[in-house]
């Protein structure tokens, strides 16, 4: 399974149990089930946009912020004290955004 494959089917991902939460989102262990059936424990950090944010202004600047996120993380590889970066997943459709 690679390192990273930047979008990963939310039907890939079992939830094993609540890691930690706050405001806006929880980290929750999973595993994670590659395309050729291999698996690997991760912590997934699930964000979630209120449903009166949905379809705003407000709810796409949310979404825009995790792309933001994870593409910085996403630029760190081999540290020893940040978690490894492995892809993100969106139930929600994905905001068209351009990174420069």
């Amino acid at each position: 399974m690679d390192r990273l494959s930047m979008y990963y089917p939310t039907r890939m991902i079992k939830q094993i149990g609540m890691i930690g939460e706050g405001n806006f989102c929880q980290v929750q262990k999973v595993e994670q089930v590659g395309p050729e059936g291999d698996e690997r424990v991760a912590a997934m950090k699930a964000c979630h946009v209120s449903n009166e944010l949905k379809g705003t202004q407000a709810g796409r600047m949310a979404s825009i912020e995790i792309l933001h996120e994870a593409r910085i993380l996403a630029g760190f590889s081999n540290y020893t004290f940040i978690t490894m970066f492995y892809g993100i997943c969106f139930d929600e459709p994905i905001p068209k955004v351009s990174f420069l």
